[in-house]
């Protein structure tokens, strides 16, 4: 993997809430991976949190993309099933958790009793508001930086995360970022851009979503008007008076 552009911005960021957000195909949660990968080198003795809501998610989609990376990079590791982490030579330890608990009564269960530096959530628009702030507030392991980075897909505007990370903010402990499946190009065989393109045209209501990776509504369902709607006919762009008042 090669990192460009918004991909080389999300590996060097130091705030400590962090949202990288994107299309289908657009590597974040590989580019989020290396990120982890990076501070268990840099600051032996870390520890880190590896995470997605269910058990059968993080161990069936994130722990492997993570062994690749470990064996592609040189590092060794040791499983240890006693406290369900990996253990490296230089003291850094990687927890492994699914975030969802069976049991409702005990809700923060899969989080209390563990002190961590850092946490990376993936697909984290299955997250819970409240499981999102219950782990951001663990990070206090001592002599660490500190960071918590969360990868959804570009989700809608109304989402618990559009409002903790908004577009526009200036907050300076909190930044988010958006990747297109064009930010990945360089990583992709040249034949995938284009298999999507067909699948989500700008005409699809998923276009703005699943291939620019932003922010846009969740589309479900087949519209009615589908057949009603002709782009040439009834889009056009149009001059406006920014002096005059604008009604929503």
């Amino acid at each position: 993997m090669r990192w460009r552009g918004v991909q080389s911005k999300v590996l060097l960021e130091t705030a400590r809430e962090v949202d990288v957000e994107g299309a289908i195909r657009a590597g974040k949660t590989t580019v989020c991976l290396w990120k982890e990968h990076e501070a268990c080198r840099k600051y032996p003795g870390i520890p880190i949190l590896l995470a997605r809501w269910t058990d059968e998610a993080v161990f069936g989609l994130i722990v492997p993309l993570w062994n690749i990376i470990c064996e592609t990079a040189g590092d060794a590791q040791e499983w240890n099933s006693k406290e369900a982490c990996f253990d490296w030579r230089n003291g850094s330890r990687i927890y492994i958790r699914g975030l969802k608990s069976q049991d409702q009564t005990l809700r923060y269960s899969k989080l209390r009793g563990y002190t961590i530096a850092r946490a990376y959530v993936d697909q984290a628009e299955e997250l819970p508001h409240d499981i999102y702030l219950e782990l951001a507030g663990r990070l206090s392991a001592p002599g660490f930086p500190h960071q918590i980075t969360i990868s959804p897909q570009a989700i809608e505007e109304t989402h618990w995360i559009a409002k903790e990370f908004p577009s526009t903010g200036d907050d300076p402990h909190r930044k988010y970022f958006a990747l297109s499946v064009y930010d990945n190009a360089h990583n992709l065989d040249p034949g995938v851009i284009p298999a999507l393109e067909r699948l989500y045209p700008p005409s699809h209501p998923k276009h703005r979503t699943l291939i620019q990776g932003v922010r846009g509504m969740n589309v479900t369902g087949e519209p009615v008007y589908a057949a009603a709607f002709v782009r040439q006919l009834h889009e056009t762009v149009a001059e406006y008076d920014p002096a005059l008042p604008l009604d929503m």
